[in-house]
């Protein structure tokens, strides 16, 4: 637009632009308003022709189930060294990782498990209900030859209290919560007779006279005995679960020192019987236990990255949550793992194992579970630490990052693009705290073996008055190939490192990269990433000029042409002026 204006003096005409201050001032927002995000993708993309792309929107302020500090843990089994049956062999694969053989006092052990924590270590398995409590002089194990017979010989399992105050100095010194599965069977004649609750009584009388406040933080019956054949009727198990609960009661006076009662450890194929349970036991339960393998034991493919392979696996915890919702009791994935029979080998125990335990453990956090134990700390094929090294295993790792990034933490709401991705968000509950900053995780998962994916994450809902931090921090997770028993970490100069133990048997440096929050997230295919980022209270008015310098120059840029154009324009309507 021109407005003209005549010089009387000298006749001559000027033509000046005369643009309203409106438009002015949506020209300044626009400009400002710009981050270059558009530009970077484009540019990315150009360096990444063969990536997939992918939307990713998490909405910050969607804060929904809350994700206890300990929701993931792991547990560990009876089994004797070299137990076999004909359908099980599960003891050759434990080697001397099993309870009364695993060397507690090992460093390098105590060092990996410390690097867990916080988190459940749940003792039980198959060979619970063999085991004898060595105290009130049990005719099974009252002599120093049964009790070290027990260790190599079929029959009972003798646990020493010597043994029981190692394993609770164990847990205790690696800074974890203990769920101690209880022999149900022990002289219990046919499935509805009740068990002998003597041997149990003494020793969870010995056990309340330990301090054990930091450590004990609650027991089971019984594992997996809930079924209709060779098992224990609802009606019996009920019946021992409510006498256990007033011993428990009684010794444990104190609320908050009173160690929980879970059950029934039961599976989806006994859904009716577990509710015939709740149902009898309601009141002495304070958790719903399942146990799941979901993948079968001789599938070890390329459909470990299929997530229509993978949501099956999320079937029985849906089950067992709308049995628990009838008795408002919290569900408990007690005991689960990628195979059943110790694990798959050269599966189990590899990276791709990565992408089932993942896929579980943020599939539960957002069913709202309030733990995960996986099978198992070490041993057999699919236990995180290999036995008798006690060298970590790709899944290891995973469960180191989880805990560091990911809890306690809220589950956030999120959508993508891709049906090649899995993801899930959280919200540090910190948070929650704190009016100067908030922090955000989100995990991400490439299930594609063969393609990369450029992730675009956006953000949504901040709290009033907070910015995106400039630079968020990545820690991507890799491997040579799917079956590699040794999984690699990003570094800054792009380049894959081996996550391994250093030389003195300490954890490497896990560090991340540092990317602008302007640029897309380049996910290597079969891979994960852990991302995480933090928004910051704006407390000034331009504060944006701060943190991004280049803003400085073009919102400075903007003030000098506006003031230039309306000097201008006073200077033309003075000099037009007849004398």
């Amino acid at each position: 637009m021109k407005r003209i204006l005549l010089n009387h003096a000298s006749g001559v005409q000027h033509h000046v632009p005369t643009w309203p201050p409106w438009l002015l001032c949506a020209l300044v927002y626009c400009i400002m308003s710009m981050d270059g995000h558009d530009h970077v993708t484009t540019a990315s993309a150009s360096r990444t022709i063969a990536a997939q792309h992918a939307q990713v929107s998490v909405d910050v302020g969607s804060k929904t189930v809350e994700v206890p500090a300990w929701f993931r843990g792991f547990t560990s089994d009876w089994w004797r060294h070299n137990e076999k049956s004909p359908h099980n062999d599960n003891g050759i694969l434990w080697g001397d990782a099993g309870l009364l053989t695993l060397d507690l006092n090992d460093p390098v052990l105590r060092r990996l498990t410390r690097e867990l924590s916080p988190a459940v270590w749940r003792i039980g398995g198959t060979p619970q209900d063999e085991v004898v409590y060595v105290i009130g002089n049990p005719p099974e194990c009252d002599s120093d030859k049964k009790i070290s017979a027990s260790v190599h010989a079929p029959g009972p399992l003798c646990l020493t209290m010597k043994r029981w105050q190692e394993i609770l100095s164990f847990a205790s010194d690696c800074r974890l919560q203990l769920v101690f599965g209880l022999n149900g069977m022990y002289g219990r004649s046919n499935a509805n007779t009740p068990f002998n609750i003597t041997n149990a009584h003494e020793f969870l009388r010995y056990t309340a006279g330990l301090d054990t406040s930091d450590v004990l933080f609650a027991f089971e019956l019984s594992n997996e005995k809930l079924r209709r054949r060779a098992g224990i009727s609802p009606a019996a198990l009920a019946h021992d679960f409510m006498k256990l609960r007033e011993i428990i009661t009684n010794l444990w006076p104190h609320d908050k020192r009173r160690p929980l009662l879970l059950g029934p450890d039961s599976s989806e194929r006994h859904v009716q019987l577990t509710k015939d349970f709740t149902s009898l036991a309601a009141g002495a339960i304070d958790g719903l236990t399942f146990h799941s393998y979901c993948v079968p034991y001789s599938t070890c493919d390329s459909s470990m990255f299929q997530l229509a392979r993978l949501t099956p696996c999320l079937y029985p915890s849906r089950l067992f949550q709308s049995v628990a919702s009838d008795f408002g009791i919290p569900v408990w994935a007690g005991e689960n793992g990628p195979h059943h029979r110790g694990g798959a080998a050269n599966c189990s125990d590899r990276f791709i194992s990565s992408f089932w335990y993942l896929h579980q453990l943020g599939s539960l956090a957002k069913q709202g579970v309030e733990v995960f134990a996986r099978s198992t700390l070490a041993g057999a094929h699919y236990g995180l630490l290999q036995k008798g090294t006690f060298k970590p295993r790709p899944d290891y790792f995973t469960a180191v990052l989880w805990g560091r990034l990911m809890q306690p933490y809220h589950f956030l709401q999120v959508s993508k693009s891709s049906e090649q991705m899995d993801l899930f968000a959280f919200a540090s509950r910190s948070s929650e705290q704190s009016e100067e900053k908030a922090d955000f995780s989100v995990l991400l998962v490439n299930m594609n073996p063969h393609q990369s994916i450029a992730v675009d994450l956006q953000l949504s809902g901040l709290p009033m008055g907070h910015q995106e931090q400039q630079q968020r921090r990545e820690y991507h997770v890799s491997s040579t190939e799917p079956f590699s028993a040794v999984a690699r970490i990003k570094s800054g100069d792009s380049t894959w490192l081996p996550l391994e133990l250093t030389s003195s048997h300490h954890l490497p440096d896990i560090v991340p990269i540092s990317v602008a929050t302007s640029g897309p997230t380049h996910l290597s295919p079969a891979s994960y990433a852990f991302v995480t980022w933090s928004s910051v209270k704006a407390d000034k008015p331009l504060r944006f000029i701060v943190d991004r310098p280049w803003r400085s120059i073009v919102f400075f840029a903007c003030i000098t042409t506006i003031a230039f154009l309306l000097f201008r324009r006073r200077y033309v309507r003075y000099m037009g002026r007849p004398c």
